[in-house]
């Protein structure tokens, strides 16, 4: 049986990645495949930086999530949305973070 990636971000959402869908992304970045893997995918999802979470400004079902910090990058995840259902559309090495990303979660009152 395959080993799926089921996880819960911090506001109770649930995002999956079948391991076909896990694969296909790898061998589009190979210089990242090397070192991530499942687990540190999961654990962006699940304890993403400074518990936030943003949205794409291209499209805000799109959901962003940054995991592990490395010297020189961090690890991006990016997961569609239907309702409170995601699946995960790509992850990779981020050098930096695009300014026009929206903080979604937590709220603040501004």
């Amino acid at each position: 049986m395959a080993d799926n990636i089921f996880a819960a971000d911090p506001r109770g959402f649930e995002v999956e990645c079948a391991d076909e869908r896990f694969r296909r992304i790898q061998n589009k970045h190979p210089e990242t495949a090397r070192f991530l893997t499942k687990a540190i995918i999961r654990e962006a999802i699940e304890k993403p930086q400074h518990r936030t979470i943003y949205s794409s400004p291209s499209n805000p079902n799109r959901h962003i999530y940054y995991g592990k910090r490395y010297p020189k990058f961090e690890i991006k995840v990016v997961v569609d949305f239907n309702s409170k259902l995601g699946t995960i559309v790509t992850f990779h090495a981020c050098s930096r973070r695009p300014p026009e990303e929206r903080m979604i979660w937590p709220i603040t009152n501004q």
